[in-house]
């Protein structure tokens, strides 16, 4: 009902969006991941794409980054994207390269997927460490 309104704030306002791949597809009108990527990229300077089992592209100025998908176990995917999302903010924020941001956003959802509840309830210090060598 407001996809034209939507349209023009990400134009016009945006610097950093995030979606998953079924919101980017209904607002395009689309089906092809690489064409909505490609559109959303020319309104704004970073565009997080979550794909879910399938990972995650980035794309930041054009350039694009695919984060490979973790092996989980699935229980709750209940609040995954927004694990992502804190989790790739906290990188960009922390000087890390949108790559591993990415990574490290991946990696918290993935821990959230593998419990129930919208929130980790582990040490993600220690988990980033552990599954991807990254000190934070």
């Amino acid at each position: 009902r407001h996809k034209k309104d939507f349209i023009n704030i990400l134009q016009e306002y945006v610097s950093l969006v995030f979606c998953n791949q079924e919101e980017i597809f209904r607002l395009l009108d689309t089906s092809y991941t690489q064409d909505a990527l490609k559109i959303i990229s020319q309104w704004t300077e970073t565009v997080v794409l979550t794909l879910g089992e399938k990972g995650a592209l980035i794309s930041h100025y054009g350039e694009i980054y695919y984060i490979d998908p973790l092996p989980v176990q699935i229980v709750d995917t209940t609040g995954a994207g927004d694990a992502f999302a804190g989790g790739y903010l906290f990188g960009i924020t922390n000087d890390f390269s949108h790559l591993d941001s990415g990574r490290i956003g991946a990696t918290l959802a993935g821990a959230v997927i593998e419990q129930t509840g919208p929130r980790f309830t582990g040490d993600a210090k220690e988990l980033v460490s552990k599954k991807l060598g990254i000190i934070l």
